[in-house]
Order: C-alpha cells, then sequence, then structure tokens
C-alpha cells in the first residue's frame, strides 16, 4: 500500500479517526486521573569506607575496593533482615487493613506475615551507589508520603542497626577467639622464661655474661702471648744447647768465669811450651806446669759441663712450661667456645622469650579492641539527609502520559481504519485502480478533486493520462 492509499483511506474515515483518537485519548486521561498518586521519599546516607572499623586505631585502605564495599553495604541495606527490622519497628503486623490484605493472599504453612511484608517493602526500594563517591541513595515509593518517609527513615535505622550487630557479633566471636589464643600464648611465655632461668641458673649467665666472655677472652689472649714468648725462649735455650755441644756457644765463652780460666789455661799453656824448650820435659818446673795445665783445663770442662746441664735444665724447664701454657691455652679456648656457644643459646632463649612476649602484647591489643567492639555502638555510617515527606507525586504524570496517549491515540485510529478497509476493500484513488486492478487510468472525474489535490501530489506514472488538474 502507498502513502496516497493509506492517507485517501484515512481521509475517507476522518470521522471515525478522530472519534477514535479522542476516545484512547480521553482514556489515557480518565487512567491517569484514576490512578493512585504514587509519592518518592528519598534519603542519603555517607559510609566511610576509609575507617570501615571506628575502633581499631588501624587505617583500613580500601581506595580501590570502594565500589566493592558500597556495593556490599547496598546488599545489606536491603536484605530481608533489614526489612524484617523496619516492619517490627513500625509495627506494621498491627494494622487491621494489612492484617486482611495477608489473609487474603493465602499464605503457606511456612509463611509468617512478617517476612509477607518484608518482601512487600523490598519491592519498593530502591538504593543506589553513588558514581566517585562514598554515598549510597535510598529511594522508596508509595501512595502515602508520609509512609514512604517513615519507612525509607525505618529503613536508615535498620540498616545502622544491622552493622552494629553484624559488627557486634564478629567482636564477640574474635573476643572469644582471642581469650583462647591469650590463654595459650601466656602459657608458652611461662614456659619459655622458665627455661631462660634454668639455663642461666645450669651455666652461671645470670649476671652479666658479656663482661664473664670479655674476661675470658682476655685470659685467652694473655694465655696466647704467653705461648708465644715461651715458645721464644724455647727456641732460643734449644739454639744455645746445640752450639754449645759444637763448642760454639757465645753465651758460654762470654761467661766471665770461663774467660778467666780459658785465659789462664793460655798463659800455663805457654809457661809450659817454655819450659819444655828452655828445661826439657823432666824438669821439675815442667812437670809442675803440665800438672797445672792438666787442673786448669778439667776445671774448665768442669764449668763448661756444668753450664751445659744448666742449659739442659733450661730448655726442659722451658718446654714444660710451653707445654703447661699451650695445655691452659686449649682449655681457654675451649671454655670460651662453651661460653660462646651458651650465649649464643642464651640469645636464641631471650629472642624466643621476646617474641612471645610481643605476641602476647599484640594479641591482648587486639583482645582489647574486640572488647571494645562487642560493647561500642558506633558506625561508620552518616546519615546525610533523612527522608522527608513527598508533596509532589512521581506517578502518574499527566504531561507525559498525555504524549503517550496521543501516540497511541493516533496508532490506534489508523489501525482501526487499515483495518475496517481491508474487510470491505474500495475503489479511493488512481493507486487503486492500477495497482490492485492492474488497469490503466485515462482520466479522473470528481468534484471532490481539490481536495485530494494535496494527496496526489506524486508524478503520474509513464504512460498514464491524467486531466489538467491531477485529481483522482
Amino acid at each position: 500500500m502507498t502513502v496516497q492509499q493509506f492517507l485517501t483511506i484515512l481521509l475517507s474515515r476522518k470521522r471515525l479517526f478522530v472519534a477514535v483518537f479522542v476516545l484512547v485519548l480521553l482514556l489515557v486521561v480518565v487512567a491517569s486521573l484514576l490512578l493512585p498518586k504514587k509519592y518518592l521519599a528519598q534519603a542519603v546516607i555517607a559510609v566511610d569506607a576509609g575507617n570501615a572499623d571506628p575502633v581499631s586505631l588501624t587505617m583500613a585502605n580500601l581506595s580501590g575496593q570502594n565500589q566493592n564495599y558500597l556495593g556490599t553495604q547496598a546488599s545489606m541495606l536491603a536484605s530481608h533482615n533489614s526489612a524484617r527490622k523496619v516492619v517490627q519497628t513500625l509495627k506494621l503486623t498491627q494494622f487491621p487493613a494489612i492484617q486482611a490484605s495477608y489473609q487474603a493472599s493465602n499464605p503457606g504453612p511456612g509463611d509468617n506475615i512478617v517476612d509477607w511484608l518484608a518482601t512487600i517493602l523490598l519491592s519498593n526500594l530502591t538504593v543506589e551507589a553513588g558514581k566517585g563517591s562514598s554515598t549510597l541513595t535510598l529511594s522508596y515509593k508509595a501512595t502515602d508520603p508520609q509512609f514512604a518517609a517513615a519507612v525509607l527513615n525505618a529503613f536508615v535505622d535498620a540498616y545502622k542497626s544491622v552493622v552494629v550487630d553484624s559488627r557486634v557479633e564478629m567482636a564477640k566471636q574474635n573476643e572469644a577467639f582471642f581469650q583462647t589464643q591469650l590463654e595459650e600464648l601466656k602459657q608458652t611465655m611461662a614456659q619459655k622464661q622458665q627455661q631462660l632461668a634454668d639455663y642461666q641458673r645450669e651455666h652461671g649467665l645470670i649476671e652479666a655474661p658479656d663482661e664473664r666472655l670479655d674476661l675470658e677472652n682476655q685470659k685467652l689472649n694473655f694465655l696466647a702471648s704467653e705461648v708465644a714468648q715461651a715458645q721464644g725462649e724455647l727456641t732460643t735455650a734449644k739454639s744455645k744447647l746445640t752450639e754449645l755441644s759444637h763448642g760454639a756457644a757465645p753465651d758460654v765463652m762470654a761467661n766471665p768465669v770461663i774467660q778467666q780460666m780459658t785465659l789462664q789455661l793460655a798463659q800455663q799453656e805457654k809457661l809450659l811450651s817454655e819450659a819444655a824448650q828452655r828445661e826439657g820435659p823432666n824438669h821439675p818446673n815442667y812437670k809442675q806446669a803440665a800438672a797445672q795445665v792438666v787442673a786448669t783445663r778439667a776445671q774448665l770442662n768442669k764449668l763448661k759441663k756444668e753450664y751445659s746441664t744448666m742449659m739442659r735444665s733450661q730448655v726442659e724447664t722451658t718446654q714444660s712450661r710451653v707445654d703447661s701454657l699451650n695445655t691452659q691455652l686449649d682449655q681457654q679456648k675451649k671454655t670460651v667456645l662453651d661460653m660462646k656457644g651458651q650465649l649464643a643459646q642464651l640469645d636464641i632463649m631471650r629472642r624466643g622469650v621476646e617474641n612471645a612476649q610481643r605476641n602476647f602484647d599484640l594479641l591482648m591489643q587486639r583482645w582489647s579492641e574486640s572488647m571494645l567492639q562487642a560493647n561500642a555502638s558506633m558506625t561508620n555510617v552518616t546519615v546525610l539527609q533523612r527522608a522527608i515527606p513527598p508533596t509532589t507525586p512521581v506517578s502518574p504524570v499527566l504531561k507525559f502520559n498525555l504524549l503517550i496517549g496521543t501516540v497511541l491515540a493516533l496508532f490506534c485510529a489508523a489501525a482501526l481504519n487499515y483495518g475496517l478497509e481491508w474487510l470491505d476493500r474500495r475503489v479511493r484513488c488512481i493507486d487503486d485502480v492500477e495497482r490492485d486492478l492492474g488497469v490503466p487510468v485515462l482520466i479522473a472525474l470528481g468534484a471532490e478533486r481539490q481536495k485530494k489535490k494535496a494527496v496526489n501530489k506524486l508524478p503520474a506514472p509513464a504512460g498514464r493520462l491524467v486531466n489538467q488538474e491531477g485529481a483522482c
């Protein structure tokens, strides 16, 4: 169907079109006036996501999870538990009309009026989280503005109560858990302290163990220096003894007595040599000089032997001293190493006691916070705007309904005319003849050509003959 045919149909049934249009529009207006007016109450609350725990001293960093946190809070606000608290707060179950509506709904054996009312309240509640902020906007729609504001404020109070109850319940659980952990940690700390005290008493490390270790280190250093000195003396004594055994000991020759006897022996040997040359070996003077040389040499050899014995005794004494000092040095090393091991074990045990004490203090702090939370009524929720009874209804909106009604009326009128035309098809214009009958039109006559002139503005098809006016 062409536009010309459609417009021709509407013009041919213009009275019916107008009647249907007016009737539908009138029905829309009447329905808008008869429908109950609904009012929308709104409230705004702020949730401090940066410090979700007002008792704890630690700040929770929820900047990246702000929207998730607000979504959780919105779910808590619009939860069935919050709606039940609203029903109980407003005492809605005591109204006879509500009781009658509940009975008329044919409740099941497991249903109750509180849950029924909570479901109805939640169906009219809307919670929206603010974008880029920590606010929640609550909206409630009802036919009574006072009731809408009262329900919305009750939801805000119920949400705060739910937040406090959940926090208090969790805090009580934490308090009981921390209490149990404190008892166990207290026993552990007492055991570690007792083990530390027993270890100090057993190894004599009760007072200034570090100073004692310093003293033992000084003893070790002193013994090490004594050993080094004694070994040097032993080496020197052994060297002198070796030289003495080869007859070239400088210390022996430097002895005044030996030097004097050596000089005396040399003089006597000189006199003996002169006596032998002058008087001969059988002369009494020669024999006397020879006897003196023998006696002096024997005395000199005796002194050297005594000195050698003394040097051997000195070497043995020095060796014994070195051995004794080495034994003392080894014992002192063992003492120092044992004490270092004891101090290391003591430090480990002290650290164990300190860690247990630190854990105990931290757990005590958490237990104190949980105890405060269990008795606290503070929340991180701030009511920015409480709901007030609205004065203007949000529905029905007459202007909007008139606009929709106008479109609907035009559609209904056009559809009705089109349907009737198809039930009783008639030839109303040139297009009906040419398109539907397939017959070419040579000329069109009629008194209404001027009225239809506005409709028939499309150019004529090729091979079609029309009059000068172009009427249908």
